[in-house]
């Protein structure tokens, strides 16, 4: 679907490749945070191979294609318009709504990891945790969801600024735990060797238990193509912000856990939102806090990334009249396409109170189903469009081209095999239901406009 300029758009050039970067490494990563299940589900060894190999096989691939496509097309809307290209209105469809679905049941997470992270803060400083009171969590969803939205509807400058003072204060703790635990094991502290202990019996336990939490850690790299119309330069600051951010991601995920492993062994050190209390293990109590407190910041910043990004799917499908029309417009001031931002608000709003927090692999399954339609969209321009300006251009010729492609598919299989074998295929039903809305919603929304054309 072309994203046309109709009824305004927010195509002011706010974004430098600096911030583009910045708002990316809080998108996808925001700090080690998230990290934990990984390690406690595939033991320390199989995490740090996940930790090193993912980045190739799952990331990179996607950062490549959107590197080249994002520079060759900077059009408000990213990977929809690549894919409407490439293979059609259909496909592009699909793509945005499966990616808009995962995007919004993502976003819904944020204030319940908030909330533990709180509690977490709230304990290490030696106060009772925070009782997790509906009055509470309706406090903590309405003051991040609003918060949030507010400063999408200011723009996306604003949102590129905030997300270089949130980087700086969620990396900073962990450079001094990094140091600090260095320094110990320097002289003799922590067990080095827990760090090729594994409790699984081979790699396979390891992949299903750890890939989807892996998978999600690293998955997002096209997510940001959605707002290239208001970037400055794009075909320049798309490589540059994708090269600095997966380079910022994989070390700073690997470098923490690596650090913290001898100091933290066994599944038990490694629960769910446990970076604060490693922090406090290895170097005292007033850093668990400050931890605590980086990883509040980094909710904050995940949901701000996240929120500019999928706001502008409902945006373009409302351009194209797949959605209703109304949600095309942009604030006069900031070009924000505020009535979006408050639809995904309400939605993100709803969810944050049904208590998701098993959503892993629904998650990145969605996200797969779509990057295998970005990966065919990447082959299909090649052959259909060789002559198209590409300021980036993948490598290789073709040989690369395809691998780029195949690689996520063949990974995304290896997942969907693992938990099926695992859990078995009841369990994987809200990812069928999921998948299958969209070509529903597409026939729905089609017969739609041909009654409005038509006049009834």
């Amino acid at each position: 679907m072309p994203v046309r300029p109709r009824r305004g758009s927010p195509g002011k050039r706010a974004l430098t490749a600096t911030t583009l970067a910045f708002a990316m490494y809080c998108g996808i990563s925001g700090g080690p945070f998230g990290l934990e299940p990984l390690v406690s589900a595939s033991g320390p060894l199989w995490s740090v191979v996940l930790i090193l190999v993912l980045p190739i096989i799952w990331a990179l691939p996607d950062a490549l294609t959107t590197a080249e496509l994002a520079s060759a097309i900077p059009e408000e809307g990213g990977y929809t318009v690549w894919v409407e290209r490439a293979i059609g209105p259909f496909a592009a469809f699909l793509d945005a709504w499966w990616t808009w679905l995962y995007s919004l049941v993502d976003c819904a997470v944020y204030p319940a990891l908030f909330m533990h992270y709180l509690n977490a803060a709230f304990a290490l400083a030696g106060y009772h945790a925070l009782a997790e009171s509906p009055f509470l969590k309706a406090m903590v969803v309405v003051g991040m969801v609003g918060g949030i939205t507010w400063l999408n509807i200011r723009g996306a400058r604003p949102v590129g600024q905030s997300s270089v003072v949130f980087t700086f204060l969620i990396v900073l703790p962990f450079v001094v735990l990094c140091g600090i635990g260095a320094n110990r094991l320097l002289h003799g502290g922590g067990h080095a060797a827990g760090l090729f202990h594994t409790d699984h019996p081979g790699l396979w336990a390891a992949l299903a238990a750890g890939l989807p939490v892996g998978m999600w850690n690293y998955l997002g790299w096209d997510a940001l193509s959605t707002v290239a119309g208001e970037v400055e330069e794009p075909h320049r600051a798309y490589p540059r912000a994708l090269a600095l951010a997966l380079a910022a991601t994989t070390v700073g995920y690997l470098v923490p856990v690596l650090i913290a492993l001898p100091f933290a062994n066994g599944a038990d050190a490694w629960k769910d939102q446990s970076w604060p209390s490693i922090a406090a293990t290895i170097a005292g109590p007033a850093l668990g806090v400050v931890v605590a407190i980086a990883a509040l910041i980094s909710q904050l910043g995940q949901l701000n990334s996240l929120v500019l990004a999928s706001t502008r799917i409902p945006f373009a499908l409302a351009r194209e009249r797949y959605l209703p029309t109304f949600l095309a417009d942009v604030h006069p001031r900031t070009n924000a396409p505020y009535k979006t931002l408050w639809l995904s608000a309400a939605v993100v709003a709803a969810l944050s109170f049904g208590g998701l927090t098993e959503i892993l692999t629904l998650n990145v399954i969605l996200f797969a189903a779509a990057l295998v339609l970005e990966g065919i969209s990447l082959v299909v321009l090649r052959a259909k469009d060789p002559e198209m300006p590409r300021p980036f251009r993948i490598p290789g010729g073709y040989p690369v081209v395809v691998l780029v492609a195949v690689l996520p598919v063949a990974l995304s299989v290896i997942l969907v095999v693992s938990q099926v074998q695992d859990k078995g295929w009841p369990k994987q039903l809200p990812t069928g239901i999921a998948l299958a809305s969209g070509p529903v919603l597409f026939v729905l929304a089609g017969w739609t406009r041909r009654r409005r054309a038509s006049g009834g």
